[in-house]
């Protein structure tokens, strides 16, 4: 903070005397990365000062003469221009993804390369050292005498041994006891030098900034309100260093919960608007429901999972695979033997591995709790805590505190936060679609983008299923109110019961894993705009098509709108009478009998 003033003093001293004082600070001192950040900036804005005055006039020029041309063509309007660019710098809340590192300096494994060919072979031996240490606390003690306690202690042990070093402890903080393989987990220092350095080049080349440019890396398993006072003090040094009064800010994912209690916090004072793109902050059913009760595993939500994944390039799975588990389901097998396991031992151990395997991977991390809706909240508590004065419920009373805050000061307030924004600056919602929710839930039917539905992404809009789309009496009766337009062409979104329609974007066959150039630059413009930008201000439309191959979006019509990435045929998932149940197998068998010809054909081809 020091080092932050002085460079502000210095620049506003002759020129002289800050560059013979940089000079001094370069030869004598190592620089901090807000003084780097602010020398940096300040020296460029210096040699470009006459050039920026120029710039102005110009401007103000170039905006008399379009004002009075615009009367020429009777005020006809263009849309807005969405290019990715701003003059005004847009801050990037993601969820995560930046680096952690421990106590040595070293990255720390994340679940996302759990199964990269770097750590694959570990986590393998891991899992399969960890399955013979379960067999006997399973069957020995869980099924012959029904004392499943050491089953519990045993897969947390397993199970948080992969995650040690990412693990905080019962207060939800990173440990201090210097023992401990987490202790000194924080986040890269490395990012936020390589960051500014690419800010400085590319507006050096463009003189604006783009989505890349200010992303504000965090630890993404901490307390929400201590991320929150890191990034006040990181908008402050970024309006120092690019000597603007406000910037606009973009919660992605995780990001989201981050920018809104931020805005619980500190208001939209620095800010010109905020922008939430696949927000969790009303909940993600792939986190909320697997820790409240609400664990289920559908086969056919599977399959479609394994399609819908292999064709966005999250998995590659062989179709095969896809077939053999169709056949079990359609057979029957795979029903009696969920319904058998339901009906002896899961309610048996569905609070115990809940809580057990929430607590050895990501739920002592307050962030993740963030994603837990409203409604699933104090469920969520019961099954990983146990009961109100359970031994469990003291032992991380600390982290609980934590949870508690956000959920009364956040999640309790999620209406008043966005009338903060609203009134105070711009807001822009985008929510993805095309997508099933992950099959671990008991709202695998829902449209969504894997992880949350359109329901909590767009806060609040009705949403038919995978299965069927709007009514036509549903559509019939919102036409006849006034409000077709927020119908989308697919007939799978009504628009108009969202808490900001005009305000927000649904973008088909976008995942929650994507995060794609248009996504960014739309809402880059939507922030920092002038006047509130609403869904008729851009050739994209409320309700726009993303195409995977292409890297493209347009806008949603009749004739694209179709796009689907996996099979859904209530008929053949769901056959009501025996007949069909008959007719479903005998398809599934012929199915997987073809692929095994194909499979047995293409090795015969390839040994000859």
């Amino acid at each position: 903070g020091a080092l932050r003033k002085q460079s502000c003093e210095l620049f506003s001293a002759p020129k002289s005397d800050f560059f013979l004082s940089l000079s001094k600070n370069l030869k004598t001192k190592p620089l901090s990365i807000d003084f780097y950040c602010a020398y940096k900036y300040n020296i460029y804005n210096h040699f470009n000062q006459e050039a920026i005055k120029m710039k102005k006039i110009l401007c103000i020029l170039l905006s008399v003469t379009v004002f009075f041309s615009s009367f020429v063509i009777s005020f006809a309007g263009e849309d807005v221009d969405v290019d990715g660019k701003t003059d005004v710098p847009v801050i990037v809340v993601s969820g995560d993804g930046s680096s952690i590192v421990n106590k040595d300096g070293e990255k720390v494994l994340q679940y996302k390369n759990l199964l990269s060919e770097e750590n694959r072979d570990e986590f393998i031996g891991k899992i399969t050292a960890g399955i013979k240490e379960l067999i006997k606390p399973l069957i020995v003690e869980g099924l012959l005498t029904d004392n499943w306690d050491n089953f519990y202690d045993t897969l947390y042990d397993v199970i948080s041994d992969i995650f040690e070093e990412t693990l905080l402890d019962k207060n939800g903080e990173v440990p201090t006891d210097p023992e401990n393989p987490a202790y000194g987990s924080d986040i890269d220092g490395y990012y936020y030098w390589k960051n500014w350095d690419n800010t400085h080049k590319y507006y050096e080349e463009n003189h604006q900034y783009d989505a890349e440019s200010l992303i504000f890396y965090y630890d993404w398993r901490l307390d929400p309100f201590v991320t929150v006072e890191k990034l006040h003090t990181y908008i402050q040094e970024v309006k120092i260093a690019t000597g603007h009064d406000k910037v606009g800010l973009i919660g992605r994912c995780l990001g989201s919960s981050i920018v809104a209690t931020y805005v619980r916090v500190y208001g939209m004072d620095d800010l010109t608007g905020v922008a939430f793109n696949g927000s969790v902050v009303n909940g993600a059913e792939v986190l909320s429901e697997t820790i409240s009760g609400k664990f289920e595993v559908d086969m056919n939500a599977v399959i479609r999972f394994i399609q819908d994944s292999n064709k966005v390039g999250l998995l590659s799975i062989d179709g095969i695979v896809v077939d053999v588990l169709d056949t079990l389901q359609k057979s029957g097998i795979y029903t009696i033997a969920k319904e058998t396991a339901e009906a002896t031992i899961y309610k048996k151990l569905v609070e115990g591995v809940t809580s057990s395997l929430a607590l050895s991977t990501f739920f002592t991390w307050p962030t993740y709790w963030t994603a837990v809706s409203a409604q699933d909240y104090q469920d969520a508590l019961y099954y990983v805590f146990g009961p109100e004065g359970s031994q469990k419920r003291q032992e991380y009373a600390g982290l609980i505190e934590k949870l508690d805050r956000y959920d009364r000061e956040v999640r309790q307030k999620l209406p008043e936060i966005y009338e903060t924004i609203n009134n105070g600056g711009n807001l822009g919602i985008m929510s993805k679609y095309e997508f099933q929710i992950v099959p671990i839930t008991q709202s695998y039917e829902k449209i969504g983008d894997q992880y949350a539905s359109v329901t909590y992404t767009s806060v609040g809009a009705t949403t038919g299923t995978i299965y069927d789309t709007l009514s036509d009496d549903y559509i019939a009766q919102r036409i006849s109110e006034g409000k077709g337009k927020y119908i989308s062409p697919d007939k799978n979104i009504d628009a108009s019961t969202c808490s900001y329609p005009d305000y927000t974007w649904f973008v088909k066959g976008s995942s929650h894993s994507n995060w794609s150039f248009i996504e960014n630059a739309l809402l880059m413009e939507v922030v920092v705009a002038d006047e509130q930008i609403t869904v008729g201000d851009t050739k994209y439309t409320q309700f726009m098509v993303y195409d995977y191959d292409t890297d493209t979006m347009e806008a949603m019509n009749e004739q694209n709108c179709d796009q689907v990435y996996f099979d859904a045929d209530k008929e053949y998932d769901k056959p009501d009478t025996f007949f069909g149940k008959i007719k479903a197998f005998i398809k599934s068998l012929t199915k997987l009998m073809k692929s095994i010809f194909e499979m047995i054909k293409e090795k015969n081809s390839a040994e000859a």
